[in-house]
């Protein structure tokens, strides 16, 4: 409401499209467990994601990288994302990520990339994450003639702005287990999400994996279906917190 104080009025400050907050969820490298334990959990409320995807990788170590098939079926049945992340390993894997490869690699490694997702008919070639989220000036430069947008791996206080403010440095937060005890991790995860679903704007998880064994790049099952729940009950309607991709 507003309040009006010797006839000035005091307006409240916006919150964007999200009053409550947006939340997305990235998985890197298209790892199997982002199918079989992500997804289900996922599904149960409707919740899409975005899986940034090594394209050399798919198809190619049964049991630890996706499918073609499986990711056909998290953009079909799911309504996930499966966006661009390098064409290679080798050069993902770089010292450096991309900024240890040579201009004329960079963009060959793009351009294949996205031929590779047209061609597999997938929804999301003009987005990027950045490999290891390293990237300097000519890599940002040459990504924008390419991508929409790019995300990174950082974030000065967990949120981003909704739209960003830099579209090819989106901020994002990560989604391991690393505080020592699953009750740590959780309380951190969810302290974030009621300081958003008070304040507005967004919060962009990234995670590699999803199984049994927390470590740096991975969360638990345990963590991550908790989180998702403590998300769904988080207001209902007009009042709800949206997962978007």
């Amino acid at each position: 409401a507003e309040i009006h104080v010797q006839e000035i009025a005091l307006i409240p400050k916006a919150k964007g499209p999200y009053p409550y907050g947006v939340v997305t969820f990235t998985f890197d490298d298209g790892y199997q467990d982002q199918f079989a334990h992500a997804k289900p959990k996922l599904d149960q409320y409707g919740y899409p994601a975005t899986a940034y995807i090594i394209a050399d990788l798919i198809s190619g170590s049964p049991g630890l990288y996706m499918s073609l098939a499986e990711l056909g079926q998290l953009e079909q049945q799911s309504g996930w994302e499966v966006c661009c992340h390098s064409m290679y390993a080798a050069d993902h894997n770089a010292t450096g990520g991309f900024t240890g490869i040579t201009a004329a690699e960079l963009d060959d490694n793009i351009t294949k990339q996205k031929s590779w997702m047209l061609a597999n008919g997938f929804k999301g070639k003009d987005y990027t994450a950045y490999p290891q989220g390293l990237y300097n000036d000519a890599v940002v430069n040459t990504m924008k003639r390419y991508f929409t947008a790019a995300r990174t791996v950082q974030g000065t206080d967990g949120f981003e702005t909704f739209p960003p403010a830099d579209p090819m440095r989106v901020r994002c937060v990560p989604l391991f287990d690393t505080t020592g005890t699953q009750a740590a991790q959780e309380a951190v995860y969810k302290g974030l999400i009621d300081e958003l679903y008070a304040n507005g704007g967004w919060i962009n998880f990234y995670c590699h994996r999803v199984n049994s064994t927390p470590s740096g790049i991975q969360v638990t099952e345990t963590t991550f279906n908790a989180l998702v729940d403590y998300i769904a009950a988080k207001g209902s309607g007009a009042l709800a917190m949206p997962v978007r991709t």
